[in-house]
Parts: structure tokens; C-alpha cells; sequence
């Protein structure tokens, strides 16, 4: 479950010096959690060691006014951009709340920053909110804490994660069904006790640079750098989920701490920056001076950060005093040799456009992912590659990374404009006997021809000759239509595979005009954004008969596609490369096939 970034506004130096005084004042067994209370609103009677109870002011029992008639007292506040498990949690309590009480309660979000939305209301924060209570208390919570509790004017479940924050919820609510009565003049809910849940087993006991605890630091970012603040935030949670401690992160526009983590090319790192001589592609993790760096850009550091920095700690235990590690982006590892006469590589390498096709969770720079991709296809090494969303960005960054071997079969149209799908050979072993490419771009809602259609999908076509043999062959290239608007008679997901099974048609038709010049086996590859099964699909099976390397992984739902001749070929080896940072380079993995020729 994603989880919402620690508050922001609790990460202030204050916080951090009354953390570190109350981080470790009580402990746990095991990670479960504690059994639901009683209905004294405590907890039910249980010895468990995994959990501990205080109350405010004493154990004086208060009683606390929900609803008077049927207007509720409070407003239940959740954080902005929560979880959906979250969400649905806190749209039980209030569930609970009219229950007991019979009133309405009006639910909302931290999203306004104000302390209360309604100005006459008290509030039930759920979560990691922002609000003066939830920073107050969150002050002396370890990472995966929560605490149940009443403050001046209101009902607080602080914690720093949405998964806490639902328990804690539920723990509520099962306070208000067993403690709250009812009449005509509203419901009182009798409260006795706070509840601190404090957890839990964590991998390491501190993480310390010469011997300073990381809770004594700050995490340092680039101000109105959003990305770089995304990357602080990380850390933030890597530490969490590792020891517990909580620093703070703050821009760099902040007074300068004794002990800071400085994420990113920030205003007090220039002199590391300078010195890291960072290349393409590459980051640093250092430990200079009492402080910590991670230095690069942020959109490199947002890939394999988090993750290169959680295995260093369970590495040393959580010491950084040696930490300098120098890491790249480029494809380590070894790659499988072809084991046939030839080589087919299908990559649709991501569009630079923000937020599409990944959804936005993989960078769309083309800087931070041409690295990687270069690598994979300089590794495998194929004889004839498939690119798809290959657009003008890409068109310019990825040619000089590949060896000096590839060759486009045509990188522009003669309109100008790269060709999206773009087909690409070894020169070293093949010759390029013709090649050339047909439009197929249809218009979502008129099926007519779309020649203003930004993704430009063609059919790109080579056929080839084998130097060392001469046996020749023929690819074709193709990305077909991911969307389309509904008709008077078709839904929209039935219009978008009539529109897709459109296409294979024309895809295959060029087949057919082709194999009357060149009779030789020939393959159809690229994202068909078709599933197995799927008219499209059966369409060019039925017209072909061919094969399709995708069956080779059953257990993955696959848009990209290798259909080939098996009259004319035979498949030795089909790889789906899921490792070698393919899963931060692309939403797509890389397919390669391996075949020997028949005839």
C-alpha cells in the first residue's frame, strides 16, 4: 500500500530535538496488532508488552459531547491524497459516529492547511495530517506508532503511515460503539484512557554516522525542487521502516543543522558536486564531514536510490562512517548469447511525455532512461530491433548511445518527423535489401484516415539478407491504437478493437503485397496493445498462422508481440528482460527471440 510521506510541518527542528528526547522510552515483541478495546476503552484487559496506554492529565475520565440532538460536534478530517484503504477506513468511523450517535458527520481533508475548515467545529483527525495536534503528538511516535488520544478541543489518531492510521481508526471506533450513550439530547462518549500502540520489531537499531544517530539529522533538499523533495522523502521512509526514527526534511532555504542528509544538488553541496565528477547517468552516496550526500540530479536520483540506500544499511548494519558508493544506471550483468541464426528485439522504450503510458511512475526524461536502454540493446545485441513510442526526443538522444553497427531503416519520414515505430538492423550482419513504411493512424470516433494523430502509427517494414549466408527475411513494425470514443453503436472498448483489428488488417494486407516480390519468411512485431484471445489477435493467427513468442510467458499479460512464420523459422530461445533496471527504464519490458531458419 502506498503510503502518505511523514507530515511535513511536524519536521521542524523542535520536533526533532523532543523526538530524539522521547524515541525509545518504550518497546515492543512482535508486530501484531493489539487486541481491540474493552469497553472501558481500554485494552480489553491485555498484558500484551507490544503496546502501552497514558492518559492526559491523569487517568481523569472525560466526557466528551459527539452530537447535541442530531448536529454532530465534530468534523472528521482525513489527509489529502491518503490511501484508498485509508479513505474507505475513515468513511467507516463516520458510519460508526451516525450509529451511536444519530447525527451527521461531515467528513473532509487536511488539503486547506487551516486548523479547523469549519470554523465552530472540533475536529477527529485521522492520520497524518496537517494539523498543530497531529505534529504535537506524532513529536514522540516512532515510525510505525499511533497514538489514540484527546488534546484541548480534539479526538487525534496520530501516525506517520496510512497503515498505522487504520488501526488506530478501527481502534476508535470501537471506543465510540462501546462507550458512547445516547438520548434525546445527543450522544456522550465517556473517554478514560488514551492509547499508544508503540511497535515494533524494526531490522536495525539505529543508523549512525560516527556515532551520531540518524534522528540527530535533517534531510536536506533543493528548494522548489519538487522532484529532489520527492527523493528527501524517500530517504525519510527508508530510514523509518528501518529503525523507526523520523528526521526531518526541509529546503535547503533553512537555517544549516549540526547533521544533515543533503538529497540533490543543494545549495551546501557544491564543492561534493563538484568533486563527485559524476558521468551520464550516475549518483553518489558519500559520508564526508558529519554529514551525508547523495549527489546527482534529482531526476537520476529518483530511480534506484531508495532502494541502493536501504541495502546499504541492512549491509553495515546501519553504519555510514566508510559510505561512498558510486552507482550508474547503465545495465550491469551478463547477457545471454544468441543461440540462432538471428536475433528480433521488441522495446517500446516509453514516450517522454510526463504521465504517459507508465502512469506517471517512471521518470519521462529521456536523460535519466537512455542509459538503460542503450545498455539492454547494446547487450543483447539483436540483429533487427522494434522501437515503439520512439519520438523526437528519442530520435535525437538514443542513436549515439548505440553501436556503431545500427542502422535505421528509416529514423525520419520525409515529411520531417521521426518515425514512432522505427525498425532498426546490425549492419555487421545483415544487409538491408528494401524497407519503407505505411500509414495507419485512424481517428478515434470517425475511422477514417488521421494524419494529424500525434502518435503517427505506421507499419515500418525492412527486408534483409544474412551475410553469412544469404537467407533472407522480412520484419514488420507496428504500434497499434490504445484508445478510441464510443459510437452510436459500440462502446468505446468495443470501438478501440474494431479499430485495432482495422489496422492488423492493414498489416497484413501489406504482407501479402510484400511476399508477392519477396518470397521469404517474414515476422510481425511490436506493442499491438492486444491480448491473447482478443479479436485482434485472432485476426492476424487466422490470416497467418504464425507464431508468437509471447506464448513463450504464459503468466504475463503482454501488449508486445512477436509473431513469425513457422514455416520458415524456428524459435530456440525467447527471453523477457524483467531485470537489468528494464523496470525503471520503461513500462514495457524488452522482448528477444532467438531463431534458426527452416529453409
Amino acid at each position: 500500500m502506498k503510503q502518505r510521506k511523514p507530515n511535513r510541518r511536524a519536521l521542524i527542528p523542535t520536533l526533532l530535538l523532543l523526538l530524539a528526547v522521547c524515541l525509545g522510552l518504550f518497546s515492543c515483541q512482535n508486530t501484531e496488532q493489539p487486541p481491540i478495546p474493552g469497553s472501558d476503552g481500554s485494552a480489553g484487559g491485555s498484558t500484551a508488552v507490544s503496546e502501552t496506554e497514558t492518559a492526559d492529565g491523569g487517568n481523569t475520565v472525560r466526557n466528551l459531547t459527539l452530537a447535541t440532538g442530531t448536529k454532530a460536534a465534530f468534523t472528521v478530517v482525513r489527509p489529502e491524497g491518503c490511501s484508498s484503504a485509508l479513505a474507505s477506513t475513515v468513511a467507516t468511523l463516520v458510519d460508526t459516529l451516525h450509529r451511536a450517535t444519530g447525527a451527521w458527520f461531515v467528513s473532509t481533508t487536511d488539503s486547506d492547511f487551516s486548523e479547523t475548515p469549519v470554523e465552530s467545529s472540533m475536529e477527529i483527525i485521522i492520520g497524518n495530517c496537517y494539523r498543530a495536534d497531529t505534529v504535537r503528538v506524532l513529536k514522540r511516535l516512532k515510525y510505525k506508532d499511533y497514538e489514540v488520544c484527546l488534546t484541548e478541543k480534539n479526538i487525534v489518531v496520530a501516525a506517520y503511515t496510512d497503515e498505522a492510521a487504520i488501526n488506530g481508526a478501527q481502534r476508535l471506533a470501537q471506543m465510540i460503539e462501546n462507550n458512547t450513550v445516547k438520548d434525546d439530547r445527543g450522544a456522550v462518549l465517556t473517554w478514560k484512557k488514551d492509547y499508544t500502540y508503540r511497535a515494533l520489531i524494526y531490522k536495525l537499531k539505529d543508523i549512525t554516522l560516527n556515532n551520531v544517530s540518524v534522528q540527530d539529522f535533517r534531510i536536506v533538499y533543493p528548494a522548489k525542487d519538487t522532484v529532489a523533495q520527492s527523493v528527501a522523502e524517500n530517504i525519510q521512509t527508508v530510514i523509518g521502516e528501518s529503525c523507526g526514527a523520523v528526521p526531518g526534511v526541509v529546503p535547503d532555504s533553512e537555517p544549516k543543522a549540526e547533521h544533515e542528509i543533503l538529497v540533490g544538488n543543494t545549495a551546501r553541496s557544491t564543492e561534493e558536486t563538484a568533486s563527485a565528477n559524476l558521468q551520464q547517468g550516475q549518483y553518489l552516496m558519500l559520508a564526508k564531514g558529519g554529514n551525508i550526500y547523495f549527489i546527482g540530479s534529482s531526476a537520476t536520483l529518483t530511480t534506484t536510490l531508495a532502494t541502493e540506500f536501504k541495502a546499504y544499511l541492512d549491509a553495515k548494519k546501519g553504519v555510514l562512517d566508510d559510505m561512498n558508493e558510486r552507482k550508474s544506471l547503465t545495465v550491469p550483468g551478463e547477457f545471454a548469447a544468441n543461440t540462432g541464426d538471428v536475433r528480433i528485439m521488441e522495446y517500446n522504450v516509453l514516450v517522454e511525455f510526463a504521465g504517459w503510458g507508465s502512469g506517471g511512475k517512471i521518470p519521462a526524461d529521456v536523460n535519466l532512461r537512455k542509459g538503460i536502454i542503450a545498455s539492454l540493446i547494446n547487450g543483447y545485441s539483436p540483429d533487427v530491433l522494434c522501437l515503439c513510442e520512439f519520438f523526437d526526443t528519442w530520435s535525437q538522444e538514443l542513436p549515439p548511445l548505440l553501436d556503431s553497427k545500427y542502422k535505421f531503416v528509416s529514423l525520419m519520414r520525409p515529411d520531417g518527423l521521426s518515425n514512432r515505430t522505427s525498425l532498426v538492423y546490425n549492419s555487421e550482419t545483415l544487409t538491408l535489401i528494401e524497407g519503407g513504411y505505411e500509414d495507419i493512424s485512424i481517428h478515434p470516433t470517425t475511422d477514417a484516415p488521421w494524419n494529424d494523430d500525434v502518435n503517427r502509427r505506421v507499419i515500418m517494414w525492412g527486408v534483409f539478407e544474412v551475410k553469412a549466408t544469404g537467407k533472407r527475411f522480412m520484419t514488420l513494425g507496428t504500434h497499434y491504437t490504445s484508445a478510441a470514443g464510443a459510437t452510436s453503436e459500440l462502446t468505446a472498448q468495443e470501438h478501440l478493437e474494431a479499430q485495432k483489428v482495422m489496422q492488423a488488417e492493414m498489416t497484413l494486407k501489406r504482407l501479402d503485397t510484400l511476399k508477392k516480390t519477396y518470397d521469404v519468411p517474414a515476422m510481425i512485431l511490436g506493442d499491438l496493445n492486444t491480448a491473447k484471445g482478443s479479436d485482434c489477435y485472432t485476426t492476424i493467427k487466422r490470416w497467418t498462422g504464425y507464431g508468437d513468442v509471447a506464448d513463450s510467458f504464459p503468466n504475463d499479460y503482454l501488449a508486445d508481440h512477436i509473431f513469425y512464420d513457422p514455416e520458415g523459422f524456428s524459435l530456440k530461445n525467447a527471453i523477457l528482460e524483467k531485470g537489468k533496471k528494464a523496470d525503471t527504464a520503461s513500462d514495457h519490458w524488452p522482448m528477444i527471440a532467438d531463431f534458426s531458419f527452416l529453409k
